[in-house]
């Protein structure tokens, strides 16, 4: 595993005041963000461009919705309202204990499954509003919903 940076540490320590950090360590795959683990307390995203930056609030809300939509598995819980700190932004989220799996795992089927039960959530006025409030113009929601 990857040593946390301080300023991941900062950050968590921001967020999650009291937390102990001992046992955190650094995600090796964050693409958009660079994420603390902290295992079996929170994820720590923290965003590593100006832009994802501005997306992450609304990128939070979208999963504080899904976290509401009762599906039949764990969805990530922002824990934290995201905070920002110069050209960047940071929540906690919820920890979902288990393991990945690897690259190709899982039937067709099974992919499915999933897909249709996210496809299941009703886009509502107030989601549809999460999912396309952003500056790059239409999004795919916008463009299912006009099919």
């Amino acid at each position: 595993m990857i040593k946390p940076a301080p300023h991941l540490l900062d950050v968590a320590s921001a967020l999650l005041p009291g937390t102990p950090l001992d046992n955190a360590v650094v995600a090796p795959d964050g693409t958009i963000h660079e994420v603390l683990l902290i295992p079996g307390v929170a994820a720590v995203r923290v965003s590593r461009r100006p832009l994802d930056a501005t997306s992450l609030p609304r990128r939070t809300e979208v999963l504080r919705r899904l976290a509401g939509a009762d599906l039949p598995f764990q969805v990530l819980v922002p824990l934290t309202e995201v905070i920002t700190f110069g050209e960047r932004a940071a929540v906690a989220v919820s920890w979902v204990d288990g393991t990945g799996l690897p690259e190709g795992a899982g039937t067709p089927e099974q992919v499915a499954e999933v897909l249709e039960t996210v496809r299941s959530v009703p886009l509502t006025d107030s989601l549809m509003e999460v999912l396309d409030n952003r500056a790059e113009g239409s999004s795919w929601s916008a463009i299912i919903a006009e099919e």
